[in-house]
């Protein structure tokens, strides 16, 4: 499956990794889930240069940025298959770091809030790795209820 975004998403993504990459090396000790949290709540560390928080408006504002202009596609997509996404992803306010591939399939431009993620790699493996082992699960359960 290909994902085709507007020429300015494609160097708004490049801009927040470079960005993101650039804030990872000014400040060391800083965490995604710092990040995250400050964020979406506002919430500040003591002894955390305004100049970080600074660095993560900018990468937030080029994320929404681009969201907002890969929106009407979202939304068209998202009718067609006959969802109704929330206003969080759709305002790109949801730092949600991806979806299931099976909505990639129906909606394919939600894939910019992988491309433009405030989680770790290791972070999106585990997770990706908890929904295998419970989709597995639910399977399992399914099968040994049908053979009741």
């Amino acid at each position: 499956m290909t994902f085709d975004f507007e020429v300015s998403t494609i160097n708004a993504i490049k801009q927040f990794r470079d960005l993101l990459a650039e804030i990872k090396k000014k400040h060391p000790n800083m965490t995604m889930p710092m990040a995250r949290e400050y964020l979406k709540r506002g919430t500040k560390v003591n002894g955390v240069s305004e100049e970080l928080y600074a660095d993560l408006d900018r990468l937030s504002q080029i994320r929404t940025t681009a969201i907002m202009t890969e929106k009407k596609y979202i939304i068209a997509q998202a009718q067609k298959a006959h969802i109704k996404l929330p206003e969080e992803i759709v305002s790109g306010k949801s730092l949600i770091p991806f979806f299931e591939d099976a909505a990639y399939e129906l909606v394919p431009t939600l894939k910019i809030f992988e491309y433009m993620t405030f989680y770790s790699p290791e972070e999106i493996a585990g997770m990706r790795e908890k929904i295998q082992i419970n989709d597995e699960q639910e399977n399992t359960d399914k099968n040994t209820d049908s053979e009741r």
